[in-house]
């Protein structure tokens, strides 16, 4: 038996020992081993609250050391939760000795018992398949041809209890509120801004402020996407408001409750209200004694609140921009892409891949099928530039 044996022999064992030292402690663990890789999955608890998020750790390594292995774990779709990949790792003890770790955020949705069931598969390549896969150059780099294999169905069961009433978030959040002024000139705009923070999950419903008794309302939101960390989703919303009134109005207070997941109380995050006082304009002031009329540029008064009303029109405009535009893109690309896959010529292709040119920079690529068209080239060539922009088209 060579060194290069023992060691991974050695390797094994070791790893073995450490991991069933390591989950004898875990309050729930599942550890199995196959013909191809041992494999664990557990999470630090076997109880939580719905919306609550829960961290499952999956590991695996593999067992046959004379083929390069892949592996792939995805939780399967269920209306009793969602799901967030957290991350996942591939560490390389030695070649053909590989492990990989998955890290998901589960987000139950029901109270009661529930099942979070995986898909855990393994894709097997021989060295003769990694080392054809790159030869030449790299930009002749191709995938690599694997035998894939369905592992196991692993589960982890959780119990979940019901929110104690209707609240806002699960996790620990903030809110605070800036306010410009709390006076003002008739159909001047009061600004009041509220921004939101924390990790957990956020119901998606909450709005601190809504109509306010004869006054018109501006909104503008800032809504920065969820980054997911092990406490649960990190956010950070903004909500902005411009008020103009005639006469004096109040701010009402805006209370934001959630299950604080490190006390398991619920907590508020309360914002007073806040008197706002208006002076209207003097109407008699507009006629001296002697009925001159005291000059005044209404036309600039006009002016400033049409002013606001478009700004504020326009921050929304933009908004809904924002959210549109990479939903049209990704439209095409998907509309671009089936062209693409359809076309057998170079002029073809082209055609094809016209109104995502400058997009996707593409212009390498229509200056090669120009060339292809033109020449005549062999069709390997066209075949490869298909596929390069196929890839980039489903990125």
């Amino acid at each position: 038996m060579n060194s290069l044996t023992k060691d991974i022999q050695m390797n094994n064992i070791l790893g073995k020992i450490l991991l069933l030292t390591f989950f004898i402690f875990l309050p729930s663990a599942v550890m199995a081993t196959t013909k191809y890789c041992e494999y664990s999955i557990h999470t630090d608890t076997k109880t939580a609250y719905i919306n609550e998020a829960v961290k499952i750790h999956f590991k695996t390594r593999q067992k046959i050391h004379n083929e390069v292995m892949f592996f792939d774990l995805i939780p399967l779709k269920s209306e009793d939760y969602s799901f967030v990949l957290l991350s996942e790792k591939r560490h390389e003890f030695s070649y053909h000795d590989a492990k990989k770790d998955f890290q998901y955020l589960i987000f139950p949705k029901k109270e009661g018992t529930i099942n979070v069931r995986f898909d855990f598969r393994i894709r097997r390549a021989s060295d003769d398949a990694v080392a054809q896969a790159y030869i030449g150059s790299r930009d002749n780099v191709k995938s690599i041809p694997t035998i894939k294999v369905h592992i196991a169905q692993p589960v982890i069961t959780l119990k979940i209890s019901p929110l104690p009433k209707k609240l806002d978030g699960v996790g620990n959040f903030n809110l605070q509120m800036s306010l410009d002024k709390t006076s003002s000139n008739s159909y001047d705009a009061i600004n009041v801004t509220y921004t939101l923070t924390g990790t957990g999950y956020l119901n998606t419903n909450f709005e601190p402020l809504h109509d306010i008794n004869k006054t018109t309302i501006f909104t503008g939101i800032t809504d920065t996407r969820p980054q997911a960390t092990p406490k649960g989703l990190k956010y950070k919303k903004i909500w902005k408001y411009a008020i103009v009134a005639k006469e004096d109005f109040v701010v009402p207070m805006v209370n934001f409750s959630y299950l604080n997941t490190n006390t398991k109380t619920i907590s508020e995050e309360k914002i007073e209200a806040k008197n706002i006082i208006i002076t209207p304009f003097n109407t008699k002031a507009l006629l001296d004694a002697k009925e001159s009329p005291v000059q005044k540029n209404y036309f600039i008064l006009f002016t400033k609140y049409i002013y606001y009303i478009l700004s504020f029109i326009a921050g929304l405009l933009v908004a809904k921009l924002i959210e549109i535009l990479p939903k049209k893109i990704s439209t095409k690309k998907e509309s671009c892409c089936k062209n693409v896959i359809k076309a057998n010529s170079a002029q073809a292709l082209i055609k094809a891949i016209f109104p995502l040119i400058s997009t996707l920079k593409l212009e390498k690529e229509v200056a090669h099928l120009e060339k292809i068209a033109y020449t005549k080239e062999n069709g390997k060539a066209f075949e490869k530039i298909k596929k390069e922009i196929i890839k980039k088209l489903k990125n």
